[in-house]
């Protein structure tokens, strides 16, 4: 294991560690380097941990780190709108690292179709930001393949940001793919593959491959989701200071654990690591019962080091 690697196993994954990455992450550099600077005198161990984090790019997005009550807390159910634009909400069906994504309607009965509604905090989609986050979204809407679940709609409601996607109902292409020959698991990856071609034709980068962004529906279709979202989150301001383009430690490419430029060549290593799981029922990296990421840190690490 290299001596970085090596450097993110062990007593990081503290409540206290947590807390302040996450208070120096929404930090602009130059007062996040003065906190860091402060901080080395008072306790040059934890300086030392969280300049090593900081320098991997982990962010709030990240599975056990855990988004921070500033972001989050505006989206209770109690206090997020009962409807988005033309569209009605009907229940809440999950939440994440960066939102909340709830069931809905067409409120005017346009049509009879539920959709999903993923929807972001406040903090998301302010200024300039909420104006780039419309635009990219714009430019996404035409992106209409048929593995590819769409986004149907976009919009701001209340100061939250929010995406209207096909509603996708099935099983993650992992589990999906256990009981079937390997002929036909391979027809699922072919499927997948078809769809980032399709995209990557486009110019455009999902971020985030992974088995529960990767469904297969009641008819054995794959339904490749939240196209482009981790690119709309990316564009703006604040999750620039976030520095939290989404991405799944177990499934990320390295240059994406390490903060740097990515292209198409991301989405491929993370379809490679898909594929092996898909083919062989286990992780080509961590050992068994680890792919999701309940140790983020450690899980970097044996990412990082192969």
């Amino acid at each position: 294991m290299s001596e970085s690697a090596a450097t993110l196993v062990g007593p990081i994954e503290s409540e206290t560690l947590k807390a302040k990455l996450v208070e120096l992450i929404l930090l602009d550099p130059e007062p996040q380097q003065q906190a860091l600077d402060a901080l080395q005198l008072r306790d040059p161990a934890m300086a030392s941990e969280l300049r090593t984090l900081l320098g991997y790019a982990a962010a709030v997005t990240l599975p056990g780190l855990h988004a921070p009550e500033r972001l989050l807390g505006e989206l209770q159910q109690s206090q997020l709108p009962t409807q988005f634009g033309v569209w009605q909400v009907l229940g809440e069906l999950g939440r994440g690292g960066m939102g909340v994504v709830l069931r809905g309607k067409r409120a005017d009965g346009a049509f009879d179709k539920e959709v999903a509604i993923k929807v972001l905090p406040p903090l998301m989609a302010t200024g300039e930001a909420g104006e780039r986050f419309l635009q990219e979204a714009r430019l996404l809407a035409p992106l209409d393949h048929p593995n590819i679940a769409r986004l149907i709609d976009a919009g701001m409601a209340q100061g939250c940001a929010y995406f209207v996607m096909d509603l996708v109902e099935g099983l993650a292409v992992n589990r999906a793919a256990r009981p079937l020959p390997l002929k036909d698991r391979l027809k699922l990856v072919l499927q997948l593959c078809g769809a980032l071609s399709f995209a990557h034709g486009r110019l455009l980068i999902h971020r985030d491959i992974k088995p529960a962004n990767v469904l297969v529906d009641q008819r054995g279709q794959v339904r490749l989701l939240d196209f482009g979202i981790a690119k709309l989150m990316g564009e703006n301001e604040v999750t620039r200071t976030l520095q939290s383009q989404a991405f799944t430690p177990s499934y990320a490419s390295p240059e994406q654990m390490q903060g740097q430029a990515i292209g198409v060549t991301s989405d491929v290593f993370s379809l490679g690591v898909l594929l092996y799981e898909i083919c062989t029922n286990a992780h080509p990296f961590l050992s068994a019962g680890d792919t999701n990421g309940s140790n983020t840190l450690a899980t970097m690490a044996a990412m990082l080091d192969r």
